[in-house]
C-alpha cells in the first residue's frame, strides 16, 4: 500500500535478498560507528527507480507540522543511500549536497516552502519553467557532487541541503537508468520515537498503517540483530 510507479517502501522487510546486503559485518559496524553500538534502523526505507527531485531538506515535513525537535543535539537523524550505479556528469544517479547545513537552520524560503502548500505549488512551478533558479531557495555556499560509484553508500544528515544530481541529459539510456536504496538509522534515544511517531502521521506513509515486522524475521537473522530494528518498546528512556 502507498506505492508509488517508481517508488517502492519498505524494501528492507519486503525484500529477504536486498536486506542481507545491509546486514553484512562491514555494513554493520559502520552504522554503529555513525549511530552508536545500539543504532536504530527506522521504519521509513524507500527503493526509488529514477527520480531526479530538486533541493530540499528531509526535516521540512518536521517544521510544516510545527516540530522542531531535529535541531536538539542529541537528535540525529541519517539518511543512508546504496545507489546502483555511478554519479555520471551527463546522466547523473547520485547526489548533490551543501556542505555543513546540517548545522544551520532552514533559510527563510526554506521555511516558507515547508510552511505553505501554496508556496511550495507556486515555487515548483516558477522554477521547472526556470524562472527561478532551482538554488535560489537555497543559496548556501558549498555545494558538491558525491562522485559516488556503482554499489558504494552514501550518508547524510536529514538536516543537509541536498538533491538527486540532475540530468544533462534527459534522454536516459537502460544502461544508465537510476536505481537507489534509502533507509534512515537513529541512535537509540527518544527522537527516534518521536521522528517514527512523526511520519506515521503522513498521508504519504500509507504501509506504515498497522505496521508489522514478518513472520520469521528473528529467525532469520538472529535476535542481535533484530534488535537494531525500530520497535517502539526498544527506544531508551536514557539519552
Amino acid at each position: 500500500p502507498g506505492d508509488r510507479g517508481n517508488i517502492r517502501f519498505d524494501w528492507l522487510m519486503r525484500y529477504p535478498e536486498l536486506r542481507r546486503i545491509i546486514l553484512k559485518e562491514k555494513f554493520v559496524n559502520v552504522l554503529k560507528a555513525i549511530a552508536g553500538d545500539d543504532f536504530i534502523i527506522l521504519p521509513d526505507a524507500a527503493f526509488m527507480d529514477s527520480c531526479y527531485g530538486g533541493w530540499h531538506r528531509d526535516t521540512a515535513p518536521l517544521e510544516y507540522a510545527d516540530k522542531f525537535f531535529h535541531y536538539e543535539p542529541e537528535c540525529l537523524l541519517i539518511n543512508v543511500a546504496l545507489y546502483l550505479q555511478g554519479n555520471d556528469e551527463k546522466f547523473a544517479g547520485g547526489l548533490d549536497i551543501v556542505r555543513g547545513s546540517h548545522r544551520t537552520q532552514a533559510t527563510w524560503w526554506q521555511k516558507r516552502k515547508s510552511k505553505g502548500k501554496w508556496v511550495k505549488f507556486v515555487l515548483y512551478h516558477l522554477i521547472k519553467r526556470k524562472i527561478l533558479s532551482d538554488s535560489f531557495v537555497h543559496s548556501r555556499k558549498g555545494q558538491l557532487s558525491v562522485p559516488s560509484r556503482s554499489g558504494d553508500v552514501v550518508f547524510f544528515h536529514h538536516q543537509c541541503d541536498h538533491r538527486a544530481t540532475q540530468l544533462k541529459d534527459p534522454l536516459v539510456p537502460d544502461s544508465r537508468r537510476k536505481f537507489a536504496l534509502f533507509f534512515s538509522i537513529s541512535p537509540n534515544n527518544k527522537y527516534a520515537r518521536l521522528y517514527v511517531d512523526h511520519i506515521r502521521t503522513r498521508s504519504d506513509n500509507v504501509f506504515l498503517k498497522n505496521y508489522s515486522y514478518p513472520k520469521g524475521l528473528i529467525s532469520e537473522i538472529g535476535e542481535s540483530t533484530a534488535q537494531h530494528f525500530y520497535k517502539d518498546e526498544l527506544i531508551s528512556e536514557n539519552l
